[in-house]
């Protein structure tokens, strides 16, 4: 899982856009296609004690990918409020 935001960190990066960027939630956080939401749904596929264990890993993995993609929103609108002030 770890890897997983190593490579949205990464991903993240080379980001200059709105678009780039609703690209990257959707390929981690998209309903049909994200990588984590993904891996959410093959929770329903695991016993009680493994939800129970794998369950929050998996919450606070797709909790840091949010705040991750929304800080890159914020700077992205930070960068574009300084051009057109500027």
């Amino acid at each position: 899982m770890k890897d997983i935001l190593q490579q949205l960190r990464d991903e993240l990066e080379k980001v200059k856009s709105a678009d780039d960027l609703a690209i990257l939630w959707r390929k981690y956080l998209g309903k049909k296609e994200g990588i984590i939401k993904g891996i959410m749904k093959e929770l329903g596929m695991l016993s009680t004690a493994e939800k129970k264990v794998k369950g929050p890993a998996i919450q606070e993995m797709a909790q840091k990918a949010k705040d991750l993609l929304n800080n890159k929103e914020e700077e992205l609108k930070a960068g574009k409020l300084e051009k057109d002030l500027g």
